[in-house]
């Protein structure tokens, strides 16, 4: 499964079962994303507020 950063367009793979209200850190930016909606092989996602 795969899911763009909506901050750097990053394509990341997911290597592990993910499920709707996961979080995830983009391995590329460092932004922290939710599984918002799992489409088939696809996972969109939105930023979530950090405070990193």
């Amino acid at each position: 499964m795969n899911y763009s950063c909506p901050e750097c367009n990053n394509l990341n793979e997911l290597l592990e079962e993910v499920s709707v209200g996961t979080f995830l850190d983009c391995p590329e930016c460092g932004m922290t994303v939710m599984i918002t909606e799992i489409d088939g092989n696809t996972a969109n996602v939105k930023v979530v507020e950090n405070d990193k």
